[in-house]
């Protein structure tokens, strides 16, 4: 009779985690690379060029905010219990 190492059985819990940790990894990629598509404007304006379009400013302002939400989710759902 072979032994089976319980210890490395994925749970369903454990896989429905990683495939959460998965999807909002790439969220992340995507929204990272939209703000970064716009980063160009920030820094014209920082040299002197026109200034932002506002809707823009808050349309980065709440891609930032997302990021970090996105970030923290990510890092909440890698966390290892120190038990």
């Amino acid at each position: 009779m072979s032994k089976i190492d319980f210890s490395r059985i994925i749970t369903r819990s454990a896989r429905e985690a990683e495939d959460e940790c998965r999807r909002l990894q790439a969220e992340l990629v995507q929204a990272e690379a939209d703000l970064a598509a716009t980063d160009w404007q920030v820094i014209r304006e920082a040299e002197g060029g026109p200034a932002m379009d506002p809707a823009l400013r808050a349309a980065r302002a709440e891609a930032r905010a997302n990021i970090s939400r996105l970030r923290e989710a990510i890092l909440a759902l890698t966390a290892v219990d120190p038990a």
